[in-house]
């Protein structure tokens, strides 16, 4: 019988968490700060390649530049939280108090890339760039010039 409860109780708190991900909204929108890539692996690797070089007025000849590639590795992260209830208390739930418990974990878990987005942006002039130099900083040593090996 206890088992059978807690298994229908488990349930319920799965599908009120699981409906107020569908139904909640995230406390801003990040989508201009963010791009969402579909993921599978465990960490995604993206090899950042330089720039084209630039245009250039044609003189005869070509002029050949270099496209260099920079491996950024991005680590999908998983995220869990968890608590406890004692059956008793389930047994004794008369307001379905708990259920509102899910629904607070799912509200936590809808603003997770809210708040790690305004944890990274407000971290910016100290976390390192995919190019090794500062998020915010003016000497970002890839996408500048033009790109052309010298000498040609």
């Amino acid at each position: 019988m206890a088992n059978e409860l807690v298994g229908l109780f488990t349930a319920a708190m799965r599908t009120e968490f699981m409906t107020s991900m569908e139904l909640l909204a995230p406390e801003a929108d990040i989508s201009p700060f963010t791009k969402t890539v579909p993921s599978t692996g465990r960490i995604e690797h993206y090899p950042w390649m330089y720039p084209v070089p630039g245009l250039a007025e044609w003189k005869g000849h070509r002029r050949f530049g270099q496209i260099g590639e920079i491996t950024y590795k991005v680590p999908n992260i998983q995220y869990d939280s968890s608590f406890e209830i004692h059956l008793r208390d389930v047994e004794d739930d008369q307001t379905g108090g708990f259920l509102q418990k899910s629904k607070e974990l799912a509200q936590y878990a809808k603003n997770l890339p809210y708040h790690l987005v305004l944890r990274h942006l407000k971290a910016g002039k100290d976390n390192d760039c995919f190019d090794g130099t500062k998020f915010f900083a003016n000497s970002h040593t890839i996408g500048t010039g033009d790109n052309l090996l010298a000498g040609t």
